[in-house]
């Protein structure tokens, strides 16, 4: 269990996530989610990216990254609550997050 979640979102802002209980929910999603293994991930926009170890990455288009092996996410639902939910901290903290535009 990593002790800080890094966002990078899709216009530059940065967060770092250090709650625990906040920490153990994005995390418990994240492996809630079936994966299949890909080649390379589509490299069309995101709403952030996060770093959740050092060699492990997970962006809000679904594609969780090991070790430089890349998977996709089959549970597209999972998926939109996550960025819905990761995009609704940031703009807690950050006023004006990406655009204030609505996330997806």
């Amino acid at each position: 269990m990593p002790k800080e979640i890094n966002v990078i979102f899709g216009d530059g802002n940065q967060l770092t996530i250090s709650d625990k209980v906040t920490i153990e929910k994005v995390l418990g999603e994240i492996q809630s989610i079936n994966y299949e293994r890909i080649e390379i991930p589509d490299s069309v926009g995101q709403n952030f990216s996060l770093g959740l170890e050092n060699d492990l990455k997970y962006t809000s288009t679904g594609y969780l990254e090991i070790n430089k092996t890349y998977y996709k996410a089959k549970d597209t639902k999972i998926v939109v609550n996550l960025d819905n939910y990761i995009v609704a901290l940031g703009k807690e903290k950050i006023p004006g997050l990406l655009g204030d535009k609505l996330s997806r």
